[in-house]
This record gives C-alpha cells, sequence and structure tokens, in this order.
C-alpha cells in the first residue's frame, strides 16, 4: 500500500499550512492507495475540539485533491450557508496567495482580477486546471433538508456533520455507486442527541469494525468524573471544585493544539464565557448520547421513516408555544394538515424566549394560525406578558391537554399518521424523549434537567390541537 500524504504535505507546506503531527497521519491515511489502484478509506470520520485539527485538516485534504491526485469534482458541504462560504473564503484565499498555486487556477472562469473563482447567490466555486489540461472543480454548498443528491461529485466533504440525516445519507450514498473512486469526509464536534448517522460512524470507528472507514477522534472519552456526582458544571467562579470541565490535565489529552496556537488561558476564557453543555461539547468533546436504559418513549426507526423533509409548508396552522423548565431554550410548535390524512409537526427551536413572540407575529402575517395555545402553569408563561402586549390572544393549556397531546402523538408515530420534516431538534427531543406518569396521565418526562425536550413538547402539542381543531373554519370567526 502506498500513499500521497507527503505530497499532500508539501502542497499544504507551499501553502503556508504545514500540517501538524496528528493532520500528517490523516493526511496519510486519507490518501492512501489499495492495489486495485483505489483509495483504501470510502468513509473518513474528524472528530474533536474547536480549532485543534478538524478545519485545517479539511484544507488540506482539498489542497490534496485538487493539486495532487486532480478530482474532477469536489463537493464541500455545511449544515449553515456562513460556514460553507467561510470555508470558501479560506481556501481561496490559500490559493490566490500562494504563486505555485494561483498559476493552476483557470483562467477561462471568473473575473480577470480573480480567476477560476465564481461566488454569488450562495454559491461558490474554485476551479483548477490539472496537469494534463482538465478542468477541476470544488462546489460550497449548504445541505438542504430535502436530502442528499445534490452533493454528489468523486469526493466529498461533510462538515458540521453532527446535523447529517438519514434521508440525506440514504439519497447522497446510493449515488455515489457509479463514481469511479468515492470517499466522504465528515468533520464535526461531538454528536447531539439527534445525530444518529454521525453516532453510528462512531460506534464503527470505535469498534474498528469497517476496513474502509478512517476515524480519528481526540475526545474526553471519560465524559464525567466530578468530584461531585451531581455536578452542576457551572461556569467559574461558580463552578463547584472539581469539575471536570476544568480539569487542565484532562485538556492536554485531547487537544492536540494545546500549547502551540492554543493557550490555556483561551480556553479558561471560553470556559468562562460558553454555557457549560455548549463547552462540553465543543471543547471537551461530550457526546449528547440517548440513555440507555430501559429504552425511549418512541421507536426511532417508526419515528425516521415518517420523516418528509420536502414537505410543503401549510397555509393553515395551530400553534403552541414552550418554554424549557430552565428557560434556556424555547419552541414554536406548528400541527397541520399533511396528505394522506396524516398530521404534520414542526418545530423551531432557539436559545431564550425572546424571540418567540416577534417571530409569532411575522407567522400570522403569512399563514392562517388557528389557534395559538400554550401550558401556563409551566415557563412558557413567561411569555404571557409579551402576548398581551401584542394582542395575541391564546389558548391555556391543562395538564390533561398535555397528557392527551402525548398519547396522541405515540399513537400517531405508531400508526404511521404522523409527517415530519426531519428538523435536527425535533429529532434530539424525539431521541431522548421519556414520558412518566401522573395519576392517569401520561406526560413527557422533563424532570432531567440536562436534557431538552421542548421542540418535542411543543410539536406534539400542536400537532393534536390541529387533529382536534383541523376542521376549523376561520370565516366562523368572523360577525
Amino acid at each position: 500500500m502506498e500513499t500521497f500524504g507527503p505530497e499532500v504535505a508539501d502542497v499544504a507546506t507551499a501553502a503556508g499550512y504545514a500540517p501538524d503531527p496528528e493532520q500528517e497521519l490523516i493526511l496519510d491515511l486519507q490518501f492512501a492507495i489499495g492495489a486495485d489502484g483505489k483509495s483504501v478509506a470510502f468513509e473518513t470520520g474528524l472528530i474533536g475540539p474547536r480549532q485543534n485539527f478538524k478545519t485545517a485538516a479539511l484544507k488540506q485534504i482539498e489542497l490534496g485533491w485538487l493539486f495532487v491526485t486532480e478530482q474532477n469534482l469536489i463537493v464541500h458541504s455545511a449544515h449553515e450557508l456562513d460556514t460553507a462560504e467561510a470555508a470558501f473564503n479560506d481556501l481561496r484565499d490559500l490559493i490566490e496567495s500562494t504563486p505555485s498555486l494561483a498559476a493552476r487556477l483557470d483562467r477561462t472562469v471568473g473575473r480577470t482580477d480573480s480567476p477560476g473563482i465564481m461566488a454569488g447567490n450562495g454559491k461558490w466555486s474554485i476551479y483548477v486546471r490539472s496537469r494534463d489540461d482538465r478542468r477541476l472543480h470544488l462546489k460550497y454548498k449548504a445541505r438542504t433538508a430535502t436530502g442528499g443528491r445534490g452533493l454528489t461529485g468523486d469526493k466529498i466533504v461533510l462538515d458540521e456533520a453532527f446535523a447529517v440525516t438519514r434521508s440525506m445519507v440514504g439519497s447522497l450514498y446510493p449515488t455515489l455507486s457509479a463514481v469511479p473512486d468515492p470517499q466522504v469526509v465528515a468533520a464535526s464536534s461531538a454528536g447531539l442527541l439527534g445525530s444518529e448517522v454521525l453516532r453510528e460512524m462512531r460506534d464503527r470507528g470505535r469498534a474498528g469494525s469497517d476496513p474502509r472507514l478512517v476515524w480519528v477522534e481526540y475526545a474526553d472519552r471519560e465524559q464525567g468524573g466530578c468530584r461531585d456526582p451531581g455536578c452542576s458544571h457551572a461556569r467559574p467562579p461558580h463552578n463547584p471544585p472539581g469539575c471536570a470541565l476544568d480539569d487542565e490535565r484532562r485538556w492536554r489529552r485531547f487537544m492536540p493544539a494545546l500549547g502551540r496556537r492554543i493557550t490555556v488561558g483561551t480556553i479558561q476564557a471560553m470556559r468562562r464565557s460558553m454555557p457549560p453543555e455548549e463547552f462540553a461539547r465543543e471543547f471537551m468533546v461530550w457526546w449528547e448520547d440517548p440513555p440507555d436504559a430501559g429504552g425511549g418513549a418512541i421507536d426511532l426507526d417508526q419515528w425516521t421513516a415518517l420523516g418528509n423533509p420536502a414537505a410543503p409548508m401549510p397555509g393553515s396552522a395551530t400553534v403552541v408555544l414552550d418554554v424549557a423548565p430552565d428557560r434556556r431554550k424555547s419552541s414554536i410548535g406548528v400541527g397541520a394538515d399533511a396528505p394522506g390524512g396524516k398530521t404534520l409537526i414542526m418545530a423551531t427551536t432557539k436559545a431564550g424566549h425572546g424571540w418567540v413572540v416577534p417571530m409569532l407575529r411575522q407567522m400570522r402575517e403569512r399563514r392562517t394560525i388557528t389557534e395559538v395555545a400554550l401550558a401556563p402553569q409551566s415557563q412558557a408563561a413567561v411569555l404571557i406578558p409579551e402576548l398581551i402586549e401584542a394582542g395575541i390572544e391564546w389558548h391555556n393549556l391543562t395538564t390533561a391537554d398535555l397528557g392527551a397531546s402525548c398519547a396522541w402523538t405515540l399513537t400517531a408515530i405508531a400508526n404511521g399518521l404522523l409527517e415530519h420534516v426531519a428538523q435536527p431538534d425535533l429529532d434530539a427531543a424525539v431521541a431522548n424523549a421519556r414520558t412518566t406518569r401522573r395519576g392517569e396521565v401520561e406526560l413527557w418526562d422533563r424532570r432531567d434537567r440536562h436534557i431538552d425536550i421542548t421542540a418535542l413538547v411543543a410539536a406534539a402539542a400542536a400537532g393534536h390541537r390541529w387533529s382536534l381543531l383541523g376542521d376549523y373554519d376561520v370565516l366562523d370567526s368572523i360577525g
């Protein structure tokens, strides 16, 4: 077996982006060639703390694909448009500032002062001429909820892979079967609860069970070990003594750039500034895994089968507002009609709650909202003054209503009568959903403050309210 890794490292070094020893190993594995002349690796997973090795490794790999192995079409995708644009700008700057690489830019494309570069309307491309004068194309794009067919190329990068869904993989991977030597590189921080695709790749990688998967993970595998088992992980200066998030010796085990490009002071500043759960995921690489004991309340295979990312946005809907018990997040749940007599549920989830009523007002301008509802006995009551000020009426949901929505949702999923659009926040909530009983009423279990199911609570209640009110005629309320 041979590898083009050293040649790729030379190109990266010439561009002022010399690889660290960890990145040299990644390049050797990524560009290893088997006896059949094809790449040994089909998939590569790069998981680690922010600003340590992943972003640079992706740039080095893409330089190698363009200037060493000369791939015809490379697609770099990200979950967010801004992330895709930033990656494009970084590699473009590297190439344009390196004379030996800039000389290879395709001068038949782009402006005279920026040959080989195309940018605009959410699309970014770099064009290079190969040594035998072929046009090589590296394009950047944001992934859409409708799947992965548009990502097909000779080599694929899935940046922010925590947000890759099964539907994307289901539409992307079969298209690669016709590619002579396909490769997929997935890069991410630790997975969320809804990161099923990345979690499955992680499990294969850690087990060493897939001969064509390269798995590189720098992470705090302990994911705990605080002096106090009930540690809140609060930020300094309120951090409990012996909190694992403050263990500098532990940081050095899985932060390869610490002491090179990143200082201990920088990580300490991040610890003081970031919410504990975000610091744990982004810098400690603590995965959000569904609890093993007892299984979840919802069959994830059934839930995934009911996903339809291409579902059209409804013109009429019910809305339920919910706020997490710790008020860190809020959700607007939506229930509406779906084809085949099904009920569509969706949820928009963001940090805090100041955004909820302004977004609700925008929604009411664009479509018919037959009802707005919330549970005043919950943290959603914090929204009531803003609703009053905005002149928006709402329906009070009782505990019995919430119990009915829980039962309705579980039954609708089991019977295939529900549809959703594969949203990461809602998928994550479903993956971690548990129920509890209050007398005869079954409710979503929200007692664990470390688990957020706000999106599910809102969407389930909205779907249930739509099932009760879906035949409502807005004209009945006039006059």
